[in-house]
């Protein structure tokens, strides 16, 4: 008999959400172009349009922003920090490794960057971000709302003291919140640009959005044909598009969330029996970050796949490698940035929660 699986890496990807695969037999019928002036094409246009529309009102921001499809948020951050847009870079330790790919290009091409360290340790804050901008207009900062890693939620107050006492723009990586923080379609409008991509939330892969403030003229990084009114080129993808609404609309976030706050809950208390183990507290729906006192990552990576539970080190971007996790280190947490193990739970664990608090005590008594 096959082992049962449990996955336990939603902060990776969230699985399609059955709502997206009954909606696709709907999304075949517009198998087209939606830039083609036939009538096939203008009705997935129209498609198109409703879905800006919807997520332009689900999260609040049709007044301040307009919207912008991508493949995900590598893509446009690339976009937002290529040096056409920008000539500094602020970002921290804890953001993403796209983020740090980026500033090393940006720094190889004459750009400056500025790395920062753990945000809400970092001390004078603004002052460094006031001297930084001394001289230069397309200042960027990176603001990592929710990180992958850890489930930390950074204050976004931030944002308004930065916008308010700086003549910087605001990114903010907003792609680990949907379903994973309370009042996620909240927004700080302040922030100039959000990003998000749409297989942290159930839908299809490889297709993403951003809010752009609609004063802010951003370079296109990809040229062609001019959709997206030469904003962002080539062939819309339809069903990625029309999947994002498909996820969002109708989806009970706060009955869903409560039920993972719970079962998150369950896990830290069992995790808090085994002396060898401590997590990274966070205000995050879905997410602990367990570190061992001696065992490394991948060791401990065998025993839970052993017991049929997938789970992650650090970000999944990187998790061929298995370096120590920069995130981590930031914080403080030197030898638990090698001996570290990500849960992040969701949806097809609910009504599970015995089986799977049985699996993972199993575990923790191995390690």
């Amino acid at each position: 008999m096959a082992l049962m699986r449990y996955y336990l890496d939603y902060n990776s990807t969230h699985p399609i959400l059955p709502e997206v695969l009954s909606e696709l037999t709907y999304l075949i019928n517009l198998d087209v172009n939606p830039s083609s002036q036939h009538s096939a094409g203008k009705k997935a246009l129209k498609a198109v349009h409703e879905t800006d529309k919807f997520l332009l009102g689900y999260f609040g921001a049709d007044s301040v922003y307009e919207i912008i499809y991508h493949s995900g948020a590598t893509e446009y951050l690339n976009t937002v920090f290529s040096p056409a847009n920008c000539d500094g870079l602020i970002y921290s330790l804890c953001d993403h490794s796209a983020v740090h790919e980026i500033a090393k290009s940006l720094t190889k091409n004459g750009v400056p960057c500025l790395e920062l360290g753990h945000i809400p340790a970092e001390g004078m804050l603004l002052d460094k971000v006031k001297e930084f901008c001394l001289g230069k207009s397309k200042v960027w900062f990176n603001f990592q709302w929710v990180n992958n890693e850890t489930g930390e939620v950074l204050d976004s107050e931030i944002i308004s003291r930065l916008k308010a006492e700086t003549n910087c723009y605001v990114h903010v990586d907003a792609v680990q919140s949907v379903g994973k923080i309370f009042d996620f379609n909240k927004l700080n409008m302040t922030a100039d640009v959000f990003t998000y991509s749409g297989h942290k939330f159930g839908a299809l892969k490889g297709i993403g959005f951003s809010f752009v403030k609609k004063d802010l003229n951003l370079t296109p990084f990809i040229l062609g044909g001019g959709q997206q009114d030469g904003k962002r080129s080539g062939t819309l993808n339809i069903h990625g598009v029309l999947s994002l609404k498909a996820a969002l609309n109708g989806h009970d976030f706060e009955r869903e969330m409560n039920e993972v706050l719970a079962l998150k809950n369950k896990v830290t208390d069992l995790i808090a029996k085994f002396k060898k183990l401590s997590i990274v507290t966070n205000d995050s729906i879905n997410t602990i970050c367990v570190m061992h006192e001696s065992m490394r990552s991948d060791a401990m990576l065998v025993h839970f796949d052993l017991q049929g539970l997938d789970v992650s080190t650090g970000s999944a971007c990187t998790s061929g490698s298995l370096k120590p996790s920069l995130t981590l280190q930031a914080m403080g947490f030197k030898e638990g940035a090698s001996q570290n193990i990500r849960l992040s739970f969701g949806r097809s664990l609910l009504g599970k929660e015995d089986e799977l608090l049985k699996k993972l005590e199993s575990v923790f008594s191995r390690l």
